[in-house]
């Protein structure tokens, strides 16, 4: 967001907060695999210590995987998780490692997923400070009418404190 923020500030246009979104990108898809394969790398690990607790077994991990990084529908799911900005990245990247989904269905789905979602929040960070900056310029007006108010508090208050110690 604060990307999108600088971005309304410099005065670029909407089309431009693609090439940030693709920026963001590249550097989400590295980070992302380096977590993929450290979780992959992990997978015996976490079955042999969790996999019974959850009633899972390296059969059932490995059918998932299969099954899972194959077809286009594949694609579609992981971008999709990774789109969505309520499902948190690292846990997509986790999983995924865990269950072995093939290499360049992660990397293009994690590629995909993340202009969207970097693309949400430039969009969020751009318009929000667009709207921060029409409503500065239309709200002038309540700073000087906040000062006057306040002039005339402290003119009132003074003229008090005149009286009072008159008396």
């Amino acid at each position: 967001m604060l990307s999108g923020s600088l971005a309304s500030t410099q005065q670029y246009t909407l089309i431009m907060l693609i090439g940030l979104a693709c920026i963001g990108a590249i550097g989400k898809t590295i980070g992302a695999l380096i977590v993929y394969f450290i979780s992959h790398n992990a997978q015996n690990f976490v079955l042999n210590t969790f996999g019974s607790f959850f009633q899972v077994t390296q059969t059932d991990v490995e059918k998932f995987g299969k099954k899972l990084g194959t077809g286009v529908r594949s694609y579609l799911l992981l971008t999709l998780f990774r789109a969505l900005p309520f499902i948190p990245s690292v846990l997509v990247s986790v999983s995924s490692g865990i269950i072995k989904v093939p290499i360049p269905v992660f990397v293009v789905s994690t590629f995909f997923g993340t202009i969207v979602r970097d693309g949400i929040y430039l969009y969020i960070g751009y318009v929000g400070t667009e709207m921060f900056v029409r409503f500065i310029e239309k709200s002038s007006h309540i700073e000087s009418t906040i000062q006057i108010l306040a002039l005339i508090s402290i003119i009132i208050l003074l003229a008090y404190l005149c009286i009072r110690r008159r008396k």
